[in-house]
């Protein structure tokens, strides 16, 4: 599941590499040249992937025999989950692999499979083991739908567009245009449903039942600009005959009933307000009434950004987008997890090789513990913290510290992983480094400071950011000085800063060329040789950048800083990268927003640079899950997906967890018997008392926006829908 470097590299990567580009063996290589007094830039040897489903989860699609076929956009693959006969254990393997920003799938009853782009706009057709390309040239695609009249209806989110494409002879008809951000369609008898967003803050929407115009028009292309050259034709002329509810909010994907086709299935990422869409655990499942055009009932609350819906005759399959979470819900609305990715992780700390200790916020503020992919037992912190919480280290005898931002509190866990209050010297801490004598680093952002805590939690020191932003920090814990090599990183004035114990402020080290001013960035420091930045941009790049050298090793020289900094290219494909960190011997690890952790392998040989090798391939891991049996027994005639003999009996297993086969040869194998999630008792502390009084005066500061506390996650079956006001 690791990332693969290689292919086509984008032109500003040639830019910054500043010297000659040689091809080889299949693979792009870089000769830097670098400057007289930097230190010479890595390799990237490999790009491991520790979890076997990389999340930003956009589609799903169900085999005969029972098995999901999932998209993942962030790593642009197609992956399969199979159930054992038993239907206690779950096998997650690789399709399809080097998809650009795949975002919907269709399935055909013959068992070929549709597969849409958005950011280059193909479909692509997946029938056994070929994949081929059968349309170009639409615009943000944001949903296929197949008819039984093997039609494929398209919708363009942003164009506003609905496109029926004929299979047969790859002809487009134009059914509507002028929509407000089309979300999906649903092929009906004689006419369709359409699902609009209206807006992208989530404050309206719109379900539409509609007739196809009598009169469709052809959707040509143009022969120069390659994109759709479309007729006027107003929209009030189009929409004759068209019924709308108004009432749902950002609603995303529908589904027919399959217990009554006159019944709609919608998922709807707001219940409960016209005004916030962020309210994660505000989403839900709708149902609609086809032939009056009325939205009448809720079926499932409490949900967290629910995308993808599959309904077969006994439950529903459901995706949840921002829980990186993918469920089955039976008729009466009891939930089985098939897949439970990292929610929103914001920090983690390294246990060793492929051992990992994530701090994730949704469905709740937790440590999640992950060895090669298994995720094992974790810490509840939830109910100690009212907001999220974005910082986390473990400390020498195996106590966890997590910073809770909007409380302003650093919270330990206790031998028995209860949760008490570590310190409240910082008035909204976040990032968090640990010393070797116990001392604690800490990030104040709203603050624009750093703050150091002794190893009982009192304060020693604050280091003030002025006049520059501190959007991160970094530091070589293995240095006896913590001061002598302290970093952190001005995203808004695109520079790196080193802390100068002399004057107790930050001086500029280097400055960087390619930053975007005022973009929130993270960075690694790699201890006498320079760092390793993510960049957060479309292209989701990391890059390094060399340091100045000097004859000791443990200071540098401020002159060279006046120069830009040296930056290369890495590689790309590390999107809404929180954390990062640099582990001797095994690599830089970053963690996504979006729910992976990939390790970096860097190289510093003499000579001509290494071809960037192939990422080393996940090993398998066990465990066992519940499944509901599948109510077909139909071979698919998908090759890469194994089929399955069902069992028409099954025996749910409350711990999500699976088995991943890896498309190359594994290096091991991992197994493990799932631990029991530990409880804790929260026990009471007295608020820690300064050792000395501040001699500072902070800065007065804007009151921080208030936040909510989510509604606790039910997924209770609610029988009466909630009126929405009309607008």
């Amino acid at each position: 599941m690791g990332g693969v470097i290689s292919g086509t590299w984008p032109a500003e990567w040639l830019r910054i590499a500043k010297g000659p580009v040689c091809l080889f063996w299949g693979t792009i290589c870089f000769f830097f040249l670098v400057p007289a007094g930097f230190t010479a830039p890595p390799h990237v040897q490999s790009i491991h992937a520790h979890i076997p489903l990389e999340n930003l989860l956009t589609g799903m699609a169900i085999e005969p025999s029972g098995s999901l076929l999932v998209l993942e956009n962030d790593s642009g693959e197609l992956s399969g989950l199979r159930f054992n006969p038993n239907g206690d254990s779950l096998t997650i393997d690789t399709v399809v692999s080097q998809l650009s920003d795949p975002i919907a799938l269709a399935l055909q009853t013959n068992g070929a499979l549709f597969i849409a782009e958005r950011q280059s706009g193909r479909i692509l057709r997946l029938q056994g083991s070929n994949l081929r390309e059968i349309g170009r040239d639409f615009a943000d695609i944001s949903t296929l739908r197949l008819d039984d009249e093997g039609n494929l209806w398209i919708t363009e989110l942003e164009p506003g567009r609905l496109i029926r494409f004929n299979l047969k002879t790859h002809t487009r008809d134009l059914i509507l245009e002028g929509l407000e951000f089309p979300s999906d369609v649903i092929p009906l008898p004689n006419g369709f449903a359409v699902s609009e967003l209206v807006d992208r803050s989530g404050t309206k929407g719109r379900v539409s039942i509609g007739d196809i115009p009598p009169v469709v028009q052809p959707a040509a292309l143009a022969q120069k600009s390659h994109v759709f050259a479309l007729p006027p034709n107003p929209l009030t002329v189009i929409r004759q005959g068209l019924t709308s509810d108004p009432s749902p909010i950002d609603p995303v994907r529908m589904a027919l009933d399959p217990r009554d086709v006159n019944r709609l299935l919608i998922s709807v990422r707001n219940l409960t307000s016209k005004s916030l869409r962020s309210t994660f655990s505000s989403g839900g499942i709708v149902e609609m009434d086809v032939n009056k055009s009325k939205i009448d009932k809720t079926f499932l609350q409490n949900l967290f950004g629910p995308t993808d819906i599959i309904p077969v005759p006994n439950g529903i399959y459901v995706l949840e987008e921002v829980a990186e979470r993918i469920s089955f819900f039976d008729w009466k609305g009891s939930q089985t997890v098939l897949w439970d990715g990292l929610g929103r992780p914001q920090s983690f700390t390294v246990a060793g090789p492929g051992d990992f200790y994530v701090l994730e916020n949704i469905p709740e503020a937790r440590i999640q513990r992950i060895t090669e992919g298994t995720f094992q037992n974790s810490i509840q912190v939830q109910s100690n913290s009212k907001g999220p919480c974005a910082g986390l280290v473990r400390q020498a005898d195996g106590a966890f510290l997590i910073s809770s931002t909007e409380e302003g509190k650093i919270l330990q866990t206790g031998p028995r992983d209860n949760i008490r209050v570590f310190s409240t010297q910082v008035f909204s801490p976040e990032k968090l480094r640990l010393n070797t004598d116990g001392s604690l680093w800490v990030l104040d952002r709203l603050m624009n400071e750093l703050v150091l805590l002794n190893s009982k939690g009192q304060f020693e020191k604050r280091i003030s950011g002025q006049p520059y932003q501190l959007s991160d920090f970094d530091l070589d814990a293995a240095a006896p000085d913590s001061f002598a090599s302290l970093y952190a990183l001005d995203s808004r004035a695109g520079v790196i800063l080193r802390y100068q114990p002399s004057t107790n402020q930050f001086t500029e080290l280097v400055k960087l060329n390619s930053l975007q001013t005022g973009s929130r960035r993270s960075f690694a420091y790699i201890p006498e040789r320079g760092f390793v930045i993510a960049h957060n941009d479309e292209a989701g790049s990391l890059a390094w950048i060399s340091v100045p050298e000097t004859s000791s090793s443990r200071s540098r020289s401020l002159a060279a800083a006046n120069a830009t900094a040296v930056e290369t290219a890495l590689a790309d494909g590390f999107q809404e990268i929180v954390d990062m960190t640099w582990s001797e011997g095994q690599g830089v690890h970053v963690l996504s927003q979006n729910g992976w952790i990939r390790t970096v392998s860097l190289s510093w040989d003499t000579g001509n640079p290494t071809p960037l090798a192939s990422p080393t391939p996940s090993p398998t891991s066990t465990a066992t899950i519940g499944i509901p049996s599948p109510t077909s027994t139909e071979t698919p005639t998908h090759t890469p997906v194994p089929t399955r003999t069902p069992t028409p009996t099954w025996t749910p297993t409350p711990t999500p967890t699976f088995t991943r086969t890896p498309t190359a040869t594994p290096t091991a194998t991992f197994t493990y018997t799932p631990t029991p999630t530990p409880t804790w008792t929260p026990t009471p502390t007295a608020t820690p008392t300064p050792t000395a009084t501040p001699t500072w005066t902070p800065t007065p500061v804007p009151t921080p926006t208030p936040t909510f506390t989510p509604t606790p996650n039910g997924n209770t079956p609610v029988e009466d829908w909630i009126l929405y006001e009309k607008y």
